[in-house]
Protein backbone atom coordinates (compact mmCIF):
# COMPACT_ATOMS: atom_id res chain seq x y z
CA UNK A 1 0.00 0.00 0.00
CA UNK A 2 1.09 3.91 -0.99
CA UNK A 3 1.06 6.08 1.79
CA UNK A 4 0.07 9.63 -0.21
CA UNK A 5 0.98 12.89 1.69
CA UNK A 6 -0.58 15.91 1.54
CA UNK A 7 -0.33 19.52 3.06
CA UNK A 8 -1.04 20.49 6.73
CA UNK A 9 -4.27 19.65 7.96
CA UNK A 10 -6.05 18.08 5.34
CA UNK A 11 -9.74 18.67 5.87
CA UNK A 12 -11.29 17.14 2.28
CA UNK A 13 -10.89 14.90 -0.10
CA UNK A 14 -12.55 14.58 -3.59
CA UNK A 15 -12.06 12.41 -7.10
CA UNK A 16 -12.44 13.69 -10.48
CA UNK A 17 -10.89 13.46 -13.82
CA UNK A 18 -8.80 16.28 -12.94
CA UNK A 19 -6.49 16.28 -16.15
CA UNK A 20 -8.93 15.10 -18.46
CA UNK A 21 -7.58 11.25 -19.18
CA UNK A 22 -10.80 9.42 -18.06
CA UNK A 23 -9.33 7.96 -14.91
CA UNK A 24 -10.53 9.39 -11.71
CA UNK A 25 -7.58 11.32 -9.73
CA UNK A 26 -7.56 12.58 -6.22
CA UNK A 27 -7.95 16.28 -4.77
CA UNK A 28 -7.07 17.72 -1.15
CA UNK A 29 -7.70 20.78 0.22
CA UNK A 30 -5.39 21.53 3.33
CA UNK A 31 -6.85 23.85 5.90
CA UNK A 32 -3.68 24.07 7.72
CA UNK A 33 -1.30 25.21 4.78
CA UNK A 34 -3.80 27.13 2.70
CA UNK A 35 -3.65 25.09 -0.37
CA UNK A 36 -4.53 22.03 -2.70
CA UNK A 37 -2.88 18.72 -3.42
CA UNK A 38 -3.57 16.95 -6.27
CA UNK A 39 -2.71 13.29 -7.00
CA UNK A 40 -2.77 12.12 -10.66
CA UNK A 41 -4.03 8.90 -11.71
CA UNK A 42 -1.23 7.25 -13.84
CA UNK A 43 -3.45 4.96 -15.58
CA UNK A 44 -2.23 1.82 -13.78
CA UNK A 45 -3.81 2.39 -10.11
CA UNK A 46 -1.58 4.71 -8.71
CA UNK A 47 -0.82 7.99 -8.17
CA UNK A 48 2.22 8.81 -9.50
CA UNK A 49 2.26 12.73 -10.28
CA UNK A 50 1.71 15.38 -7.85
CA UNK A 51 0.79 18.99 -7.48
CA UNK A 52 0.38 21.42 -4.94
CA UNK A 53 -1.61 24.67 -5.53
CA UNK A 54 -0.90 27.32 -3.11
CA UNK A 55 -3.73 29.66 -2.29
CA UNK A 56 -3.68 33.16 -0.20
CA UNK A 57 -2.65 32.37 3.04
CA UNK A 58 -6.17 33.95 4.13
CA UNK A 59 -8.20 31.24 2.15
CA UNK A 60 -8.94 28.40 4.52
CA UNK A 61 -9.69 25.65 1.29
CA UNK A 62 -12.54 22.68 1.95
CA UNK A 63 -14.69 21.03 -0.50
CA UNK A 64 -18.48 20.95 -0.38
CA UNK A 65 -19.80 18.07 -2.54
CA UNK A 66 -22.75 17.86 -4.33
CA UNK A 67 -22.99 14.29 -4.56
Amino acid sequence: MKILTAGEAPSSIETADLDGDGHLDIAVSNYGSSDVTLFFNDQKGDFERKRTLALAPWWRPRFHSQR
